[in-house]
């Protein structure tokens, strides 16, 4: 399955747990909300600047899975070189 045919099942599945609502209310899409909504993670926002030192190379999101079952998508608030995102 091509990646934008994934897109498409998780947006629908989005869609539909937000009660079908007319698309113009339903854009643009919370990239955070799809992934409590659909995903059932939990999202928490996180300074990753640290976690690759490596030149070239900015962490802008991990999915982390704990020891006690807990899935957390962590969204980097900043990036190298950078203020805020």
């Amino acid at each position: 399955m091509e990646i934008e045919e994934r897109a498409h099942i998780v947006l629908t599945r989005y869609w539909e747990a937000k009660g079908k609502p007319e698309i113009s209310s339903f854009f643009p899409v919370d990239a955070r909300d799809v992934i409590r909504t659909v995903m059932g993670w939990e999202c928490e926002e996180r300074d990753l600047v640290e976690v690759d030192t490596r030149p070239g190379y900015s962490v802008l999101g991990r999915c982390v899975i704990y020891g006690d079952g807990r899935r957390v998508v962590q969204v980097a608030t900043q990036e190298p070189g950078s203020g805020l995102l």
